[in-house]
């Protein structure tokens, strides 16, 4: 009798010692957007670096046992961030402790270089596996970390996307190459060996389709992931591996639980809606927004024309508003034919009123306006270019387009001539030519 008492303490103590729990949070594709949105109808806000870390204390009172992270794609996008290349949103990210982040594809929007000396300053813990120095081979930032709590050994890594290499220009990824995810999977088994966690964390800015492929090479616990913008309230299970996606724009926050004894045995996920209808803003964190945003927006609310209808997007088409953006850049430009990627376009212009904001949400990224001469022949052979004119195939025709387009798209590239770079943004050259209307 007394041999099965002390069994029964010594099963009920283990359980007191190892059993535990622990919280994370996590979000990503932020894209600098650190001012809520206001629903006109219902006046609520939405999203806005405010009301999130708002929701970030109340998880810590609540969790006090938390770590946070970033899966990518965090500074650029957001003109308040723009003028500042990242700063205001790195700063932020410092003071709020960030046990990891992974860099995006567009967190190098305004080069390599500033990322790095902006995430040393605010001593930003940046995580990135497949990202290297060209010359030496060397990794740019941490290849991972380890977390140890109560004796329970966390590995945290992170993945960038490798088509980084193609959507981002050479200058600004200037000495530096993003592998392919295959190329470091046997480096992650070496370092699964020599550490040996109990629990593995990955934060993948790949997509919420890639991270299949992601689960498949690393066969991490838990991805965290960015870059497609996907919203998953539930888990997804790629093999036994548990991948969440929070979606983006500081709408969401995504919230795990996890129990374990060594390794995981349960976990609990919530996604949070970052909204004013239950949340407050943290305010040191609103102070910080409301400096930098004070610079911007007098120029941001300036009025430089009126729509007298919604002018729509597509993904995929020739949209009305992509010839109209088209037009707008010939007439600034003096030039004969006008090149945009859609992908790049992303917001529409609203009946009423058209602010500097509005053009600068169409255009987030700040890709400078390029000219150069291109034959017609050539705009026709390329069945990239979206024609929403007549092209004549044996005239020269003075084009106009973004940065990216001038060194990914082959007609431009290779067969271009006479390019010449020029001092302005392509939206800019929007809100030039639509001032011009007024």
């Amino acid at each position: 009798m007394k041999k099965f008492i002390l069994m029964c303490f010594v099963l009920c103590f283990s359980i007191l010692v190892f059993s535990e729990s622990i919280s994370i949070m996590f979000a990503g594709d932020t894209h600098g957007r650190l001012i809520e949105e206001i629903d006109i109808e219902t006046n609520i806000k939405r999203g806005g670096a405010g009301y999130f870390f708002g929701l970030i204390d109340v998880l810590r009172r609540k969790y006090p046992e938390s770590l946070l992270f970033d899966t990518g794609d965090t500074m650029h996008g957001a003109y308040v961030n723009d003028k500042f290349k990242g700063e205001p949103q790195m700063l932020i990210m410092g003071m709020e402790d960030y046990n990891g982040f992974v860099p995006g594809n567009h967190d190098v929007g305004y080069g390599i270089n500033n990322l790095i000396e902006l995430t040393d300053k605010y001593n930003v813990n940046t995580i990135c596996l497949n990202m290297i120095n060209e010359n030496d081979k060397s990794p740019v930032f941490k290849e991972y970390d380890i977390i140890d709590y109560k004796g329970i050994k966390i590995l945290v890594t992170g993945l960038l996307t490798p088509l980084t290499n193609l959507s981002v220009t050479a200058e600004n990824l200037k000495g530096i190459k993003i592998l392919e995810l295959e190329d470091v999977q046997q480096r992650y088994s070496q370092i699964i060996l020599d550490e040996r966690p109990d629990i593995t964390i990955m934060l993948s800015h790949n997509g919420f389709r890639e991270d299949e492929l992601v689960a498949s090479l690393f066969s991490p616990d838990i991805i965290l992931g960015g870059h497609s913008h996907t919203v998953k309230s539930r888990v997804t299970y790629y093999g036994k591996t548990r991948v969440y996606h929070a979606g983006s724009y500081y709408r969401n926050l995504g919230h795990l639980k996890i129990d374990f004894d060594k390794k995981i045995k349960k976990v609990d996920y919530n996604l949070y809606a970052v909204t004013s209808e239950y949340l407050s803003k943290k305010q040191n964190v609103q102070e910080i927004v409301d400096l930098y945003n004070e610079e911007v927006e007098k120029e941001l609310n300036e009025i430089i024309g009126y729509s007298e209808k919604d002018i729509k997007k597509s993904d995929e088409d020739i949209s009305e508003l992509f010839i109209y953006l088209c037009t707008l850049l010939e007439k600034s430009t003096e030039s004969d034919f006008a090149q945009l990627n859609n992908s790049g376009i992303r917001d529409y212009i609203r009946k009423g009123p058209v602010s500097v904001r509005d053009i600068f949400n169409i255009f987030p990224f700040g890709n400078m306006g390029v000219v150069l001469n291109v034959k017609g022949k050539d705009l026709l052979d390329d069945p990239w270019i979206l024609k929403y004119k007549d092209i004549d195939a044996d005239k020269i025709y003075k084009v106009v387009t973004n940065s990216y387009l001038a060194e990914k798209n082959d007609t431009f590239n290779l067969k271009g001539f006479d390019k010449n770079t020029l001092e302005f943004t392509i939206r800019e050259l929007v809100v030039n030519a639509m001032k011009n209307q007024l």
